[in-house]
């Protein structure tokens, strides 16, 4: 290997790391949507916002973790995992 190569993952490599970067994102995204639920239940921002915007802003980023973890879960596995070339 020449200085400027890089070391390449193997076929079965670069899937195991796709595989655990998806479960990362997943729960990431839990403990997103596990925040939003809290911000609606005013454990979060309970006296720095109003009730209202508290709930609005408590359901959009519950909403988007759920939108972030079902992409995650729901992806289809790209050419090079499913074995096409």
């Amino acid at each position: 290997m020449t200085s400027g190569e890089r070391p390449r993952l193997s076929e079965d490599g670069a899937a195991r790391v796709n595989h655990i970067l998806r479960i990362a994102v997943m729960v990431i995204a839990s403990a997103v949507a596990a925040a939003g639920a809290l911000i609606m239940a005013g454990v979060f921002l309970r006296e720095r916002l109003p009730e209202t915007m508290r709930i609005v802003m408590g359901a959009t980023v519950s909403l988007y973790g759920v939108y972030k973890f079902t992409l995650a879960y729901f992806r289809s596995p790209s050419r090079r995992e499913a074995g096409e070339k």
